[in-house]
């Protein structure tokens, strides 16, 4: 099987991660920010913000935590979804004001 660890390293060093520290504890964790702004009719801006990050490194996010990115504070909108290895998840979250 190959060895998905030796990505994350490397995406760190290219500058490609951000540190998330979860609100209220010494937890932190680097994770890939996704941030696409898309435009709806030519008005309506939507933003999907979407952390990836390796599983074993945040298995305690769940629907409602409170995470610190860049000193925003943006809270899980939905639960994780682990891809089909399960080594990487992907979370929704929200900026909050």
């Amino acid at each position: 099987m190959f060895d998905l660890s030796v990505f994350w390293p490397a995406f760190k060093a290219a500058g490609m991660l951000e540190r998330v520290t979860v609100d209220g504890t010494p937890d932190e964790f680097d994770a890939g920010f996704n941030r696409p702004d898309i435009v709806l009719f030519d008005r309506a801006k939507v933003s999907d913000n979407v952390l990836e990050y390796q599983t074993a490194d945040a298995p305690a996010l769940t629907t409602g935590s409170v995470l610190v990115i860049k000193g925003m504070r943006y809270r899980v909108s939905d639960k994780p979804v682990q891809d089909r290895a399960g080594f990487f998840s992907q979370v929704p979250v929200e900026r909050m004001r």
